[in-house]
């Protein structure tokens, strides 16, 4: 795609080599975990995006460095609303490109269960699963999707696919502003497309057919695309930055037959500080800056077991994980604590405490850490008493452990 439009605000070359070095001389990377409360849709917010020439989005792995300071503005632009229908509370529509895609929250899941423009109208009723929450490097899902739909009220499609995402890169990016953000999550997209096309006046018989079948299941969707030379492929790079909702960096290539596009759309950090007010995301970009107060004091009156794993409570997962026992044990009232963990080898580890609803109220970023015994403080004092999630992951193998605070 041709690059045109001006430079925004292009770093001084001197400078972005200096902070290069410094990333690569760093042992460690922050962890970014993706949850619902910090990066779900929400109502009301609008997003202006600027289009930037597509980089080159790197390779997958952890510590990566994305200077991406050089990209040229175009002359696209490109503004999302989400908006709330009057006739759900549940199901938001991002407005974009006089389209409307629904997505649905539905407990842990962000689904969609369809889009329409004045072309097209497509009803999943297998939804399409866009991501679940909480959300960390190494963790993946796939899951296929499958509906109707019609197209200028001429052809009637069965419309069916399959969608793939995986958080495949964690690191420091220089965006085009010039900002240097150094939590930042990349999720990698796939989402591949079919369809059978019929004509309109088929769809009643055709919808009175599928009602009488059994529900398609996932086989029969993997089958009918085996089948297909003609899927439509959406291969879509989100770079998302700890503190921020949406994300700051968007890189798309759309794929069907021989021919394909790619774009990429910039969200500026300081756009999205001009939202709505954000307390989740705030609390965690004062916790990214080093500005949190955190501490606070223990409270006498004996020691809690909250939760163990590994030794003395049985096995961990299996397959070479480094982490052999865990335990977490609160002090006096229960909201605050230790975690202390051993580790067999050398690992990256990374922990967090998450609410019932996916809220994070406790993170330790991740680092890799020396084989023997670690210890870490843990301040829940800010937190109301109920029920937690106690998630832990090493060499991005997970262990979670429920977490009663009375």
């Amino acid at each position: 795609m041709r690059q045109k439009g001006k430079h925004i605000n292009r770093f001084v070359k001197t400078n972005v080599s200096i902070i290069v070095i410094l990333m690569i001389v760093s042992e460690s990377v922050s962890a970014q975990v993706l949850t619902s409360p910090a990066n779900a849709p929400r109502e009301g917010d609008l997003l202006n995006e600027v289009q930037v020439a597509p980089p080159d989005v790197g390779e997958a792995g952890r510590g990566r460095m994305w200077d991406f300071s050089d990209l040229h503005e175009m002359d696209g632009k490109l503004k999302v609303e989400y908006l709330l229908p009057s006739d759900t509370t549940d199901t938001l529509m991002a407005i974009a490109r006089r389209t409307r895609r629904y997505t649905l929250l539905r407990g842990d899941t962000l689904l969609s269960p369809g889009t329409e423009n004045n072309q097209w109208l497509i009803r999943y009723t297998m939804p399409e699963t866009l991501l679940r929450y909480p959300f960390a490097y190494g963790d993946s899902l796939s899951a296929p999707f499958h509906g109707t739909s019609q197209y200028c009220e001429r052809t009637y499609c069965r419309t069916f696919g399959h969608t793939t995402v995986k958080a495949d890169a964690s690191g420091t990016m220089v965006t085009p502003g010039g900002d240097t953000l150094r939590h930042v999550l990349r999720l990698h997209v796939v989402r591949r497309e079919g369809a059978d096309l019929l004509p309109v006046y088929t769809r009643p018989a055709m919808e009175a057919l599928l009602d009488s079948l059994p529900p398609f299941t996932a086989d029969s969707v993997h089958g009918r695309m085996q089948g297909d030379r003609l899927l439509r492929t959406t291969d879509t790079y989100h770079f998302f930055a700890g503190g921020y909702r949406y994300p700051v960096l968007t890189v798309t290539t759309e794929a069907y037959g021989d021919d394909s596009a790619t774009e990429a759309f910039y969200l500026s950090p300081r756009e999205q500080e001009t939202l709505a007010y954000d307390p989740e995301n705030e609390r965690l970009r004062e916790n990214v800056a080093g500005l949190s107060t955190g501490g606070g004091s223990s409270v006498n009156g004996g020691t809690f077991l909250l939760a163990r794993g590994g030794e003395g409570s049985g096995p961990l997962s299996p397959g070479g994980s480094p982490l052999t026992s865990y335990s977490l044990t609160s002090y006096g009232g229960g909201l605050s604590g230790q975690l202390t963990w051993y580790l067999s080898r050398n690992a990256s580890f990374a922990a967090a405490i998450f609410t019932s609803d996916g809220k994070t109220v406790w993170l330790l970023p991740e680092a890799i850490l020396s084989a023997g015994q670690h210890t870490s403080v843990v301040d829940l004092s800010r937190c109301t008493r109920g029920v937690f999630t106690l998630t832990i992951w090493a060499d991005g193998r997970k262990e979670t452990a429920k977490i009663t605070v009375k």
